[in-house]
């Protein structure tokens, strides 16, 4: 009897014990719940915008020491690099209407015979019974805003007109078929832009047509010179990549034709009459070149036999040609210039016009 109380005592006793235990632990885990967390990096971690930082900026470690940044904006015009924590300054205009782009009066951008243009219609002009047009011709790649831009002032002092269309001329430029309908055909879409053009400019355009064009365009100027030398009073042609010679033959017999576009033989299939030789030698014509634009790879190799292997040989015989017909023709090679419009080019260019108009 007296062991059996014995084993209750003790069975009480470690029951009891165990609610102590449990007790004490309860006390211990609802202290500690009361408390954050302490990291090794407590420094770095300490906002979140720094940990970015510390993560992205170079030559920031971990451990560094990363002065929080504000989360309030500086400015109303200034935002927060989330990575150097410097500000960038970012121009909001006050008002957009406040100071609108120059615009020069008289040149605007447009469509003639469904073909977008650039045409500049000086007050000079307007002001006379009938003012010269000039047609701008842009090279393969060019736009004819580009080419317009660099005669606008000559246009304003001397009361002329101007015309730049922008042709997406055919990458197929060493076929000479292609060249001789592409051109024929631009050809007479000029004829139409400039019938499109005269009551728009609000004054009669004078008959006859001045050209200035650039390579691909020089060729599309001096081919429409061939085609309509009654419409044609002078033509600038700059670094053209092949020329058509007024020539029906290579002989004086005629024993061996040049047909169209390397000479003008056969000229009555494409245009429905024969070449005009007596208007074409009423033509006034200025060739340039760079003396440095003689690439032989530069070129169509299909003219090599006709009129030279380069731009620079090309418009020496082209020139040649034109003077043995009795035009009144120039030629200039500008030292120190390759395949390009140079300043000095327009110039002399611009030169021969002004001369013209004078006369």
């Amino acid at each position: 009897m007296s062991l059996s109380k014995s084993v209750k005592v003790m069975l009480l006793a470690g029951i009891s014990g165990c609610f102590a235990v449990l007790g004490i632990f309860f006390v211990i885990s609802t202290s500690n719940s009361t408390k954050i967390p302490v990291s090794v990096n407590s420094s770095v971690v300490a906002s979140p915008v720094a940990a970015t930082t510390a993560a992205f900026s170079p030559g920031t470690t971990a451990a560094s020491s990363v002065t929080p940044r504000t989360t309030t904006a500086p400015a109303a015009t200034t935002v927060v690099s989330p990575v150097t924590s410097q500000p960038i300054k970012t121009v909001l205009p006050v008002n957009p209407t406040a100071q609108p782009t120059p615009q020069i009066p008289g040149l605007q951008q447009t469509w003639l015979n469904g073909l977008p243009v650039t045409i500049y219609v000086p007050e000079t002009a307007r002001n006379r019974q009938s003012a010269q047009l000039l047609i701008a011709l842009h090279g393969m790649s060019g736009q004819g805003g580009a080419i317009c831009n660099g005669l606008i002032s000559f246009a304003q002092q001397n009361g002329v007109i101007l015309l730049a269309p922008t042709f997406n001329y055919s990458p197929n430029w060493q076929d000479p078929q292609t060249i001789a309908e592409e051109d024929v055909a631009l050809s007479n879409t000029l004829n139409l832009m400039v019938s499109e053009l005269e009551p728009m400019a609000h004054t009669h355009l004078k008959n006859r047509l001045m050209f200035y064009g650039f390579s691909r365009g020089a060729q599309l100027a001096h081919r429409y010179a061939l085609l309509f030398p009654e419409k044609t009073l002078a033509v600038a042609v700059l670094s053209g990549g092949s020329y058509t010679l007024p020539y029906r033959s290579l002989d004086a017999k005629g024993q061996q034709p040049l047909p169209f576009p390397f000479g003008v033989s056969d000229l009555i299939n494409y245009n429905a009459k024969p070449f005009n030789q007596a208007s074409f030698t009423k033509v006034n014509f200025q060739v340039e070149v760079g003396e440095g634009d003689n690439d032989n790879s530069q070129v169509s190799r299909a003219w090599d036999s006709y009129i030279g292997k380069n731009r620079l040989e090309r418009a020496q015989n082209f020139y040649q040609a034109l003077r043995q017909m009795g035009l009144n023709a120039q030629f200039v090679a500008f030292p120190g210039a390759s395949h390009q419009e140079t300043l000095a080019m327009r110039e002399s260019a611009l030169k021969f016009f002004r001369d013209l108009l004078v006369a």
